[in-house]
């Protein structure tokens, strides 16, 4: 499912985030493994598109609605205190997946790690759970073309319906489907303009 654009503008995210297909940022020159765990150093970790899971720990129960509220609430704290593009997300039962653009001077891991301490705090508030639920380590792919890129999207959004949550991804609150479909949610999307060509480098 691709990203919805505004023509006004030549590239750009709802909250003043710019991506300029024709004026990529710049990357270091070399190969990043994506099969790569946290636990390795990474060699890229921002200025380009990633997706990203980070999972509950064993024997954990799964999240309710009520967490659900508080895992977005989190992520939009995430979002004003660190400069990142969220082009797509969803809460699962028992992992959490989202695909972000992390600006120059942030990272991926600085995003995960904001976002884990913010839901820790608002759970101990709540006392809705102890403080370690999350595992320590999280998966993430870089996405290089536009139809990685468009994979990952539709996979994210899949993944109610493959798991019998819903039949349709936009009926799942928890995910940004219904955002980008009819900009209904609890979080707000960056909406990118990108290249058309399934092969265009990101």
């Amino acid at each position: 499912m691709p990203a919805k654009t505004r023509s006004e503008d030549p590239g750009f995210g709802v909250r003043g985030f710019i991506f300029d297909p024709l004026n990529p940022p710049k990357r270091p020159e070399h190969r990043y493994n994506s099969n790569a765990m946290s636990r390795l150093r990474r060699r890229e970790t921002h200025s380009r598109f990633f997706f990203i899971t980070t999972n509950l720990l064993r024997g954990q129960r799964p999240f309710n609605d009520r967490e659900y509220e508080i895992l977005a609430t989190a992520l939009n704290r995430t979002r004003k205190r660190l400069p990142f593009a969220l082009c797509g997300y969803c809460f699962m039962p028992d992992h959490v997946h989202v695909i972000i653009f992390p600006e120059e001077s942030t990272s991926i891991s600085d995003v995960i790690k904001s976002f884990k301490l913010t839901t820790i705090e608002l759970f101990r508030r709540s006392g809705d759970r102890d403080s370690g639920f999350w595992q320590s380590r999280f998966f993430d792919h870089a996405l290089r073309t536009r139809k990685e890129y468009d994979d990952a999207l539709s996979y994210v959004h899949m993944n109610p319906v493959e798991r019998g949550l819903v039949v349709e991804p936009r009926q799942w609150p928890w995910s940004s489907a219904s955002w980008i479909d009819e900009r209904v949610g609890p979080i707000e999307i960056d909406f990118l303009r990108l290249p058309s060509e399934p092969g265009a480098r990101l």
